[in-house]
């Protein structure tokens, strides 16, 4: 993996994460609801021997949530670990490239700047100084491929 390309893994990990959250929060929502409805004698009733099958099938619904919510967890911690590692990087960056270089990594693929010229402005220097440090930081971490091994 190229430094080039670790870095949009990490924008791409960084904007997936919202809308991870946000379809996660919703399936806390879906089972809480579903927990609710059951315990509230929405199910669970059993008539002359026999299972409600509405409660079978709210019992099957709230199992299918919980996997859901498990694999959604799982996708939401892979992303920040993403993220994570990307920051981590963030003082090696400071120590070998420049203090600048790392804010404008930071700005940028982490907190998601829309354009390098947001991010010149934000450091009070030219888009092609921006352009220039991040350029460096890229062809610092080509030069060591290990920075960018998530394992």
């Amino acid at each position: 993996m190229t430094a080039a390309e670790f870095w949009g893994f990490v924008r791409s990990s960084a904007a997936a994460i919202e809308g991870v959250h946000a379809e996660l929060v919703a399936l806390i929502d879906a089972d809480a609801e579903c927990v609710t409805w059951y315990v509230s004698g929405g199910g669970a009733s059993v008539h002359s021997g026999l299972s409600d099958p509405t409660a079978d099938m709210a019992m099957r619904r709230q199992a299918d949530l919980s996997r859901q919510i498990a694999d959604k967890r799982a996708q939401l911690d892979e992303l920040e670990s993403v993220v994570g590692h990307a920051l981590a990087l963030l003082p090696a960056i400071v120590a070998n490239v420049s203090e600048r270089a790392a804010i404008a990594m930071e700005l940028y693929y982490i907190d998601l700047a829309d354009t390098w010229s947001e991010v010149a402005a934000e450091l009070c220097v030219s888009r092609e100084t921006v352009r220039a440090d991040c350029r460096a930081v890229l062809d610092w971490m080509d030069a060591k491929p290990r920075l960018m091994d998530f394992s």
